[in-house]
Order: structure tokens, then C-alpha cells, then sequence
């Protein structure tokens, strides 16, 4: 059994969830988290550019037998 975890951006949920689905991988645990990369936003805060050190994300804990670890990880 091995557990996989995913950093992914918020608005790519529901497609990874119902790719996870479609390969019939049913048992997910989704958490909200902040992190930094290479992804950069910029939001306008009182009229000025901002550009926050944490982006939201959302982190993906999935629990698989060692059959479907390739299913998985190629599904995300």
C-alpha cells in the first residue's frame, strides 16, 4: 500500500476528482493548503500590485495498493 499526495492548483479539482473516478480510484482526502512555486498572481490590494508569498492549493491524499499506483499518479 502506498500513499500518494498531490499539490494541485484549486481550480483543477473537480477535473483531477472525476479523472480519479473514471479510473475507478473512489477514496480521496482533499485538504485546503497555501504554498509557493512557479506560479505567480498578482491581486490588486487598496490600489496597489500585490503579490502574495502563499498561493492558495489544494493537497490531495490518495491510499492505494500497489496495483494502482501508476493509475493514479498517471491520472493526476
Amino acid at each position: 500500500m502506498k500513499l500518494i499526495t498531490a499539490i494541485i492548483r484549486e481550480n483543477k479539482l473537480e477535473l483531477v476528482r472525476q479523472a480519479l473516478i473514471d479510473a475507478e480510484i473512489t477514496r480521496i482526502t482533499v485538504s485546503r493548503v497555501s504554498g509557493h512555486g512557479q506560479q505567480v498572481r498578482e491581486e490588486i490590494y487598496r490600489g496597489q500590485s500585490v503579490f502574495p508569498n502563499l498561493i492558495p492549493k489544494i493537497r490531495l491524499e490518495i491510499a492505494v495498493n500497489d496495483d494502482f499506483v501508476d493509475i493514479t499518479v498517471d491520472t493526476i
